[in-house]
């Protein structure tokens, strides 16, 4: 299962949307979450929606309803290879979060099954 820390998935917002490549989309991302006022949330998008069902109580950052984690503070890393992808981001309190993605059609989705 992977670590998902205090990311929260969910449909994209248009800031947000996800392009062709890893490293924009999980910028594009963290960026909305930390500029757009909002309450530190980063929206992911998710596999399938049994995926957020299961693993929304892991992912509320602080001020929501389970209070697991800080909001991202910046992306680390970012590794492609072929439709695969490891995502690690810097949370507030200086731990990692890390998320494998995977693309499909041509959009990166964070893959909820991995492990």
């Amino acid at each position: 299962m992977v670590s998902v820390g205090a990311l929260t998935l969910g449909v994209p917002t248009a800031a947000a949307a996800p392009s062709g490549n890893l490293r924009d989309t999980a910028q594009a991302l963290i960026d909305d979450a930390l500029h757009s006022g909002g309450d530190g949330h980063v929206v992911l998008p998710y596999t399938n929606p049994g995926c957020r069902e299961l693993m929304q109580d892991l992912m509320e950052t602080p001020g929501a309803t389970h209070d697991d984690g800080p909001p991202p503070k910046r992306l680390v890393s970012v590794t492609e290879n072929g439709d695969t992808g490891n995502v690690d981001v810097e949370l507030a309190d200086g731990s990692i979060n890390h998320t494998v993605w995977h693309k499909t059609d041509g959009v990166w989705l964070v893959d909820c099954s991995a492990s």
